[in-house]
């Protein structure tokens, strides 16, 4: 996907010395892409924070996108919601990594939890849906990226036999991105 921009001109200051740019071209590119490698084909989902970014790529061109408005901090504000009914709890976000990682004890009592981890499971099958619906899962190769991949991965690589998780999925747009960046300015 690539969208067309007219000429802009921007002016900044950098170490007290006044720059203008002229921006004569921009590339739009989907949250994702930035963490695959160029000779990837196939379906790359980013899960984030807010949102969960869905696309095939072939021959570094995005076909298909789609975004869906949950991503790791709903899945979060829901899991503790669930807790904090079942118990009379005042949870926040915060507490979700080490009540997953510990458990939850209340009064010194360990408590269980798979009620609440129903949560993660109903929203990774939300996510296979979609991917059922507007892509052949079963002949493509997924690339999992984002901080929900590694929040997610067991059951999506349990579901998804032919998916893998991307090196560095927290900051591999990032770094991906700064490459492309490096390459058209450096």
């Amino acid at each position: 996907m690539r969208q067309r921009h007219q000429k802009e001109y921007f002016f900044y200051s950098l170490n007290g010395i006044d720059k203008k740019i002229i921006i004569e071209d921009v590339e739009v590119y989907p949250e994702g892409l930035g963490a695959i490698e160029s000779s990837f084909d196939g379906i790359i989902i980013d899960i984030g924070g807010r949102t969960t970014d869905i696309a095939e790529i072939e021959n570094m061109k995005v076909k298909n996108p789609f975004s869906l408005p949950a991503g790791t901090m709903n899945l979060y504000s829901d899991f503790i919601k669930v807790i904090n009914d079942k118990h009379s709890l005042d949870l926040k976000i915060n507490d979700v990594d080490r009540i997953l990682r510990n458990g939850l004890k209340i009064y010194g009592e360990e408590k269980d939890i798979s009620f609440a981890l129903e949560v993660f499971r109903e929203y990774v099958e939300k996510i296979i849906s979609e991917l059922q619906i507007n892509y052949s899962i079963k002949t493509h190769d997924i690339k999992l990226t984002g901080g929900g991949a590694v929040l997610l991965a067991k059951a999506f690589l349990k579901r998804l036999p032919n998916a893998e998780i991307v090196d560095n999925p927290f900051f591999a747009n990032a770094i991906g991105f700064k490459k492309v960046g490096e390459s058209i300015w450096l």
